[in-house]
């Protein structure tokens, strides 16, 4: 095109029409203008195919290690339910008649369990190294840093408060037990006496009951943030 622009240009000159020679020599800038228009126009596209596939990438490290954690807490969920059930039994226990059996004996044990959380926050320190912003959607990106610094650290904190308590109650078993363990059955000194410390019962109904509040606004909670990133992250990945 420009050949053919050059062409007409020495024509032009030789037939000495000037004005013509000069309607084709902006013809010829505005065709250079439009190639340097066109030439920046494919890099920002190509920078932006670029942005896009560093944006899944990213996404697909988080959904990894999202579906890790759902079912690590998935798993501490009815861990913690069935260390309720048997702090519950121990409780109904202590406050009947009943013998101390192998039964009691295993619940006991499995009433001074507890679960962690091992949540997997190395592709969100990951993106934040690289920017969240790389994260196009706002709806997704405001979930993912909400999940990670709000629901995270709060399921966490009820965590803490349960072990806390829980070593309370480790505290008082020393009075009646001989040791904690579980690969055997469990020997209290003198049950009489177990059942009547009050002390001790209300360090098992405490515990207990800071167990349900960290399962129903630690836990689940957890969980239902989780699996509703994965459903948003599943929707930015199919576009």
């Amino acid at each position: 095109m420009i050949k053919f622009f050059r062409k007409i240009r020495q024509k032009m000159l030789t037939e000495n029409k000037f004005s013509k020679y000069l309607l084709y020599a902006i013809g010829e800038i505005l065709l250079v203008m439009i190639g340097i228009l066109l030439a920046f126009q494919v890099n920002k596209w190509n920078e932006i195919k670029k942005d896009n596939i560093l944006q899944k990438n990213l996404l697909k490290e988080i959904k990894i290690g999202l579906i890790s954690d759902l079912k690590d807490v998935t798993s501490n969920i009815e861990r913690q339910q069935e260390i309720l059930t048997n702090q519950q039994l121990i409780i109904n226990w202590i406050q009947s008649d009943k013998e101390y059996q192998d039964t009691i004996a295993k619940s006991l044990a499995d009433s001074y369990q507890g679960t962690y959380f091992g949540a997997n926050d190395g592709p969100y320190e990951t993106l934040k190294q690289i920017g969240l912003r790389r994260i196009q959607n706002d709806s997704l990106r405001n979930q993912i840093s909400n999940l990670y610094n709000i629901v995270y650290p709060l399921y966490r904190k009820f965590d803490d408060i349960y072990a806390e308590n829980q070593m309370g109650m480790f505290g008082k078993s020393s009075e009646h037990l001989s040791e904690i363990t579980w690969s055997q059955l469990i020997t209290i000194n003198d049950i009489d006496r177990f059942k009547s410390d009050n002390k001790y019962l209300f360090a098992m109904k405490t515990t207990k009951n800071i167990g349900k509040i960290l399962i129903n606004l630690g836990m689940i909670p957890t969980k239902n943030s989780i699996e509703f990133t994965l459903e948003l992250i599943e929707q930015e990945l199919e576009e």
